[in-house]
């Protein structure tokens, strides 16, 4: 006979390979594209020096919000969206889920800084509030990601 443990192990083990396998099928054929976050420095030619890679972005086939993911952040997750009245401007925001059984937003949304394109260098320049230096988003994807599991944005009707 099988200790207790194991058959809870067991059972949690399947449980989250039947959701892996239910995930997958889900989002298949959807795809995401990828983009390089770096650091670098804007030249006097308008050109960009690039410096360092600092982590990635995700943008889902025909959406228009950005999932950040910094390397040195590996446990958050930002957003990038577009602000209404500025077609050049992106608002950074950061998320948690609302516990508060009264309120009807499911997400609270905070403003964490601002981004603008900067096309002749081929990015899109953001400045989070606690960071001193400048974060680009390279406005060419790296390549393609096919069936990326990444969760669906939250609805941010109320945060731009």
């Amino acid at each position: 006979m099988k200790p207790e443990n194991e058959l809870s192990l067991k059972n949690i083990w399947n449980e989250t390979i039947d959701r892996i396998k239910k995930n997958a099928e889900k989002n298949h054929g959807e795809q995401m594209h990828r983009f390089v976050l770096s650091q670098g420095v804007v030249t006097q030619d308008k050109g960009f020096q690039w410096e360092r890679n600092i982590g990635m972005a995700y943008l889902r086939e025909g959406g228009n919000i950005y999932t950040l993911k910094l390397w040195t952040l590996l446990s958050e997750r930002f957003y990038l969206a577009p602000k209404r009245k500025d077609p050049e401007g992106f608002f950074i925001l950061s998320s948690k889920e609302n516990t508060s059984p009264k309120n009807k937003n499911k997400f609270i949304w905070n403003v964490i800084g601002n981004g603008k394109i900067d096309a002749p260098i081929g990015y899109i320049r953001m400045k989070f509030d606690l960071f001193p230096d400048e974060v680009f988003l390279s406005l060419h994807p790296e390549h393609k990601v096919i069936g990326k599991n990444l969760p669906k944005e939250a609805p941010i009707q109320d945060a731009a």
